[in-house]
């Protein structure tokens, strides 16, 4: 966050972490909403997993994954209008942070992703998977960007949860391929 916040003094000046203050307060009301979902349908993966019934796991895996895609999307194009309330008294803040908000908007589609994915091998059981991508998403992938200028700040969140996708994707498939299987 000082990292961040320096280079915005230095790039864009005092808009810029105006702009960054409020893509954080949208970010992360947008990410509760996909961090309830994903805690709440815990416990459901969990049961179903130590019952061995792998045909509503994989039911509630599918309807998740639908959820998870639809519900990213959804906040990517409200992102832009939300961040107007907080921005419309000053053309040029609202500007920058309409452009930071295109930049941050697809975080919502892989982060939905990516929530779900850790909160998923946590319910199987599988911690230190999930904590690997906790950590991937916010500690190693995140800060990539920052070499880019302005443009890295406003791209490191995203490209974090891109990179971290690019990682689960190929785990989850995997899972739900596991699924099939009866007991």
């Amino acid at each position: 966050m000082v990292i961040y916040n320096q280079l915005l003094l230095q790039l864009p000046g005092e808009d810029g972490v105006a702009a960054y203050g409020v893509l954080l307060y949208v970010t992360y009301v947008f990410l509760a909403i996909l961090l309830g979902y994903a805690v709440g349908s815990a416990p459901l993966i969990s049961y179903n997993f130590g019952a061995k019934n792998t045909k509503e796991l994989r039911n509630i895996f599918d309807k998740s994954l639908i959820f998870n895609l639809c519900a990213g999307l959804f906040l990517a194009l409200l992102a832009a209008p939300i961040a107007r309330l907080f921005t419309s008294y000053d053309p040029t803040l609202c500007r920058l942070t309409q452009q930071a908000i295109l930049f941050l908007s697809p975080l919502f589609v892989f982060a939905s992703l990516n929530i779900y994915g850790a909160s998923f091998f946590t319910a199987m059981n599988n911690g230190i998977l999930a904590a690997t991508i906790s950590c991937l998403r916010t500690l190693v992938f995140g800060g990539l960007p920052l070499f880019w200028g302005l443009d890295g700040v406003w791209l490191a969140w995203s490209s974090g949860e891109i990179l971290t996708l690019a990682i689960i994707i190929p785990l989850l498939g995997r899972i739900r391929t596991n699924t099939t299987k009866t007991p």
